[in-house]
């Protein structure tokens, strides 16, 4: 699963990765340990198939709700059934976005205790996660737009801290991804069930302290190996 991540780009280099407009974004402040319930930018097709960079709270509260706190909101969809469930499958066909990030985290719960690692690509900066969004509506017209990411089954890496993990997309597959009129769900479902290649990731682990979501400083993403010296070494 992705449970919490990273995003310390720049608007100007996420409007650059993307090739959307963030007029609509607003301010971007760094964030180092980025939670469920926070509002983060998204890529995603407005009106006139215009690609804009948003900012949507992360915990998906589908359209059709009485009430954003009614029911559950989940932080992750699983790629395999996405097309199936109820909840997700409109969205998958419409409403699909992309997620930025620099990282994420894992943690590594075998050794008896609880170790953070941090994940990322080897010779990039930005990483894009898969995801799909919703826009729920009170009867004032007051809207609350929310998106869930993507997971798959992991690589031979990420295998070693969890059964999950974020669908990674490459920059070849953006403009698909984005386009609501794109409508092979069968070559989509293929992307999100194939595990990013662990040759272009690096895994390395970090102080226990981004476990507190208080925490938010660019020391969460420093590695430190002398939190697991007395472990068996996992990478």
């Amino acid at each position: 699963m992705c449970g919490r991540y990273q995003l310390y780009a720049s608007k100007e280099e996420l409007e650059k990765e993307y090739r959307a407009n963030a007029e609509k974004m607003g301010e971007l402040d760094p964030s180092y340990n980025v939670a469920p319930r926070q509002q983060q930018p998204a890529a995603l097709v407005g009106e006139g198939h215009q690609r804009l960079l948003y900012k949507l709270r992360w915990g998906l509260v589908p359209h059709f709700y009485d009430d954003p706190d009614d029911g559950p909101r989940p932080i992750n969809a699983r790629s395999e059934t996405v097309d199936e469930k109820p909840m997700f499958r409109r969205l998958f066909e419409t409403r699909r976005c992309l997620v930025p990030t620099n990282g994420f985290y894992e943690w590594d719960k075998q050794q008896g205790t609880s170790q953070p690692y941090r994940i990322h690509f080897r010779d990039r900066e930005i990483m894009t996660m898969a995801g799909i969004y919703d826009v729920w509506e009170n009867e004032e017209g007051k809207k609350l737009p929310t998106f869930t990411i993507l997971t798959t089954s992991p690589n031979e890496k990420v295998e070693k801290l969890h059964s999950r993990m974020p669908v990674i997309l490459h920059p070849d597959r953006y403009d698909d991804w984005l386009n609501p009129d794109y409508g092979d769900y069968v070559e989509l479902k293929r992307w999100c069930v194939e595990p990013y290649p662990a040759d272009e990731l690096e895994i390395y682990p970090v102080a226990k302290k981004v476990g507190n979501v208080r925490n938010d400083s660019p020391e969460l993403i420093e590695r430190r190996d002398d939190a697991i010296r007395d472990q068996q070494q996992l990478f």
